[in-house]
């Protein structure tokens, strides 16, 4: 109970004995790790990709909705082409056989739009801007 949660202390926060007002903002490869490989995340981004596919229609849509949900700002159509063109690379990775839709959506799912856009999510989520909201 007295030791502070691991992930919290990678993004900088406090061990939990103390209240700060602002506190230091820093940019580690740790955190991407963090963001990249916890399960927590990993499952945030498979809830995410689902809510997608539900919510938008289309590649363009579902970026803009993506990076509307995690930015908390109108976002520039340069964005949503670099989102789109992300997400059809993976597409094309998994078509290729070079990622196992299985194994990032889960076992026994084997739909490749569904992991593209895991792993869409996955990297929107580990955008700086994401994380820190400043």
């Amino acid at each position: 109970r007295t030791a502070p949660f691991a992930g919290f202390m990678t993004f900088d926060a406090t061990s939990g004995e103390s209240c700060i007002v602002k506190r230091d903002r820093s940019n580690t490869p740790l955190q991407a790790l963090t963001v990249m490989n916890d399960e927590a995340y990993l499952e945030a981004s498979k809830e995410l990709a689902r809510r997608l596919m539900k919510e938008a229609a289309t590649d363009e849509s579902r970026a803009r909705r993506l990076l509307r949900l995690c930015l908390i700002r109108p976002v520039k159509d340069t964005e949503i082409q670099a989102v789109t063109s992300f997400v059809n690379y993976q597409k094309s990775r998994l078509n290729k056989g070079d990622l196992n839709a299985e194994s990032i959506v889960g076992k026994g799912n084997r739909d490749k739009e569904l992991a593209a856009w895991a792993m869409t999510a996955r990297a929107v989520l580990n955008i700086d801007e994401t994380i820190t909201k400043e």
